[in-house]
């Protein structure tokens, strides 16, 4: 066991325990406590009111409470006219730009075409002469029974 073991523990008297007291006291139950006193106080002030007092003061509680949801509101309103704002903007600059972008990128498609078909060239050449070698060696066979029929000629008995 360690030496601190030997200490006894007394957590009711250490100087945390006694700041969360006094920082429950003043963060939770003064706060409640006074507001309870308001309500209190408030519903005394209401009950020696008449009627017309009554809807008066229920009047200027529902104007109290409107206005936070006013000004929420005005804050939505406020973002969407900016973003309609910035829609507009950005659909009149938009063309312009699509019309470069698509300039661009057909200068580049056709670029890949003319490149494709540079490094292809050489290897169709070769092609093309060995077949011509290959017709002009070959000897001339008939065609079969098979391939004149397949080719839509047709085929005579001889």
């Amino acid at each position: 066991m360690t030496s601190n073991s030997n200490r006894p523990l007394n957590l009711l008297e250490s100087e945390s325990t006694r700041r969360h007291h006094q920082q429950t006291f003043w963060q939770i139950i003064f706060p409640i406590s006074i507001t309870g006193l308001i309500i209190i106080v408030l519903a005394i002030f209401n009950a020696r009111t008449t009627i017309s007092q009554i809807s008066l003061n229920a009047q200027i509680a529902l104007i109290w409470m409107l206005i936070p949801a006013m000004l929420f509101t005005l804050v939505g309103l406020a973002v969407t006219i900016v973003f309609i704002i910035f829609s507009i903007k950005l659909i009149n600059i938009l063309p312009g730009y699509a019309d470069l972008l698509q300039l661009n990128v057909t200068k580049i498609a056709n670029r890949t075409k003319k490149f494709a078909d540079w490094c292809v060239e050489p290897i169709l050449r070769i092609h093309s002469f060995l077949a011509i070698l290959s017709k002009l060696t070959r000897k001339r066979q008939p065609k079969s029974i098979l391939r004149q029929l397949y080719s839509g000629g047709k085929y005579e008995l001889k």
